[in-house]
């Protein structure tokens, strides 16, 4: 593509980066993948990630028949760094106690969910230390709960703790003897996601699940956590860009099967 051409779709890109990201998702709208999977696993970098991108998905499950565990790498402590004097340990709480609530108000009970009390903001990447101190730890987990499909966030989400999750998710995976489906979600994806690395996606692994009739409860559990305040009067989640609020309006939820996702 000429350099003028492209540098004018990406301006166009950027402007209209959902826009554009929905339209390609739409070729592939598919919700038969998750269809004979009973136990799955959302991994969360923070605590409101496993609603704003699998709430829908989350609230079309039903515990009795199908099993559904979310484990939170982080307690999402450094969303007011610099913000204001709360203590970390006392965000930490608070938003464990969130995550309680939303995970409930989509039925999904308390003891499904599992805390690995992670540094905020400093998830180590491959080739830094603690990595493979705490892909065992997740590998553990893994082990433990035994899921058939495993989500996570996708590794284009330009957010530094999401894309060192995704590694450690795909390294712990291979410690297993028997390791499960792998799949994408999508949160800063709808809000960082630059037109050269849209055009690596493999769409045709792409997954769009239709959460119509689910999206109420998605936004009702999206707003115990946006409506919490910490004392600066701030969202106790840190505050978040109209955009990225607003892509989760969308009534599909996108997913990649991580294989050939890239």
């Amino acid at each position: 593509m000429p350099s003028i051409i492209y540098e004018f779709a990406k301006k166009i890109f950027r402007l209209q980066r959902q826009t554009v990201l929905r339209l390609m998702a739409y070729r592939r709208i598919d919700e038969s993948f998750l269809h004979d999977i009973e136990r799955i696993l959302i991994i969360a970098p923070h605590p409101d990630d496993e609603i704003f991108g699998c709430g829908g998905l989350l609230a079309g499950r039903n515990d009795n028949d199908k099993r559904t565990d979310i484990l939170f790498l982080t307690n999402g402590e450094a969303s007011h760094k610099d913000c204001c004097t709360m203590p970390k340990k006392d965000i930490a709480a608070m938003r464990q106690r969130l995550a309680i609530s939303a995970s409930e108000k989509l039925n999904v009970p308390q003891a499904r969910l599992h805390f690995l009390d992670g540094q905020d903001g400093e998830l180590p990447r491959q080739d830094q230390f603690g990595f493979v101190n705490l892909a065992e730890k997740i590998a553990a987990c893994l082990e433990k709960l035994a899921p058939e499909a495993v989500f996570s966030p996708h590794p284009f989400e330009g957010w530094s703790d999401h894309i060192a999750a995704e590694e450690l998710i795909r390294v712990a995976i291979t410690m297993l003897p028997k390791r499960p489906k792998l799949y994408y979600y999508c949160v800063w994806f709808w809000h960082n996601m630059p037109l050269k690395k849209a055009l690596q996606i493999d769409w045709q692994r792409a997954h769009l699940l239709d959460i119509s009739s689910r999206l109420p409860l998605k936004h009702q559990a999206m707003r115990i956590y946006l409506d919490a305040l910490a004392p600066c009067g701030h969202p106790l989640v840190g505050k978040l860009p109209l955009e990225i609020l607003r892509a989760f309006d969308w009534d599909r939820e996108l997913f990649f099967e991580a294989d050939r996702a890239l």
